[in-house]
C-alpha cells in the first residue's frame, strides 16, 4: 500500500503525520515548498524558523539528498540527525553562512546549557527530510 499523501491545496489545514507525503505546489520554487505552508516557517535554508515577537518559536531542520558528497541523514528511530548544512567550502568560518543556520544552532545549544531559563527559550523543533 503506498504512503498517503496530502495535496498542496490542503496543506494549511493538515497536521504533520509520520509517513505522509506532503505535496509541493505547481512549481519547484521555494514558495511552493510544503513545509512552510503546514507549520508557518520560513521557506529557505536548512533551519526553517517561525518567529514571533523577534524570537524563534519553532524550528524545522530541512534536509535533502542533493549533495551525495555531504549526505544528510535522519534516524527517526533514534531521534538523531546528521546534518552538514550549507557551509561546505574549505576555509570558511563555521558560522559564516547567509541563512545563519549554524549561528542559530550555536545559540540554541548556548541557551540549552543555560539552566532552566535558557531551556525555556529554546524553540520547539522537528525534522523534515526531502
Amino acid at each position: 500500500m503506498p504512503d498517503p499523501s496530502v495535496p498542496y491545496t490542503d496543506l494549511p489545514s493538515t497536521d504533520l503525520t509520520v509517513d505522509v507525503v506532503y505535496e509541493g505546489g505547481p512549481t519547484t520554487g521555494f514558495d511552493h515548498d510544503p513545509i512552510h505552508r503546514i507549520v508557518g516557517t520560513s521557506n529557505r535554508g536548512g533551519f526553517r524558523r517561525r518567529v514571533h515577537c523577534g524570537a524563534t518559536v519553532l524550528a524545522v531542520l530541512y534536509a535533502n539528498r542533493s549533495r551525495p558528497e555531504w549526505p544528510d541523514t535522519i534516524d527517526a528511530f533514534r531521534g538523531t540527525a546528521l546534518y552538514h548544512g550549507d557551509n561546505n567550502r574549505p576555509g570558511r568560518d563555521l558560522h559564516d553562512t547567509t541563512p545563519k543556520g549554524n549561528a542559530f544552532l550555536r545559540d540554541v545549544f548556548r541557551e540549552a546549557a543555560g539552566g532552566r531559563q535558557g531551556r525555556e527559550r529554546v524553540p520547539l523543533s522537528t525534522l523534515s527530510e526531502n
